[in-house]
């Protein structure tokens, strides 16, 4: 649990630092950079791939799954 909470916390330092590069370096390139443009990390690719691996559920099964939410809440 330590170990997440190191790495989580290593993450935000890295994000707020690329952040505040790409802020600095906006006003002196021609075109619009974003802070993953810029300075790429590796779990980037990671939140992508995990969100592009979620199942896509139809209009019906979202329904259903409400529905469960729903009943389960009462």
């Amino acid at each position: 649990m330590a170990k997440r909470i190191r790495f989580e916390r290593g993450q935000e330092l890295q994000e707020r630092a690329r952040t505040v590069a790409a802020i600095c370096i906006q006003p002196h390139v021609r075109k619009r950079i974003t802070p993953r443009q810029l300075l790429p990390l590796p779990w980037d690719n990671k939140k992508s791939e995990i969100r592009n691996n979620a199942p896509q559920l139809t209009a019906e099964e979202r329904k259903e799954r409400f529905e469960k939410l729903v009943q389960k809440a009462k």
